[in-house]
């Protein structure tokens, strides 16, 4: 796997990683599963948020977002600074996710 052998290059050069996306707790697990053996800590802020209330979150805070990467939401967005008419239009569900 290519990030478990990018972290483990770098280990002794850092403590840990931060994963700033929502993820489930099948993301999370794996991504422990890699740093724990390393003994690096993972730290994931936005785990468990809702992403409806993260984009207006950040939108509403005068953010530039940019969508640089996209899996699930269609390449619409993919390179284009994000409007809070395009946030308005990301289908979510009512746990908060959005695609």
């Amino acid at each position: 796997m290519r990030l478990t052998s990018a972290l483990e290059s770098l280990k002794a050069e850092i403590e840990g990683v931060v994963v700033g996306v929502t993820l489930t707790r099948q993301q999370k697990a794996a991504l422990s599963g890699i740093c724990r053996p390393l003994g690096l800590k993972l730290l994931t802020p936005l785990a468990g948020k809702r992403q409806d209330a993260l984009w207006k979150s950040a939108l509403d805070s005068g953010y530039e977002v940019v969508v640089i990467y996209t899996k699930g939401m269609g390449k619409g967005l993919l390179g284009k600074a994000v409007t809070a008419k395009d946030a308005g239009r990301l289908k979510c569900t009512k746990a908060g996710d959005c695609s």
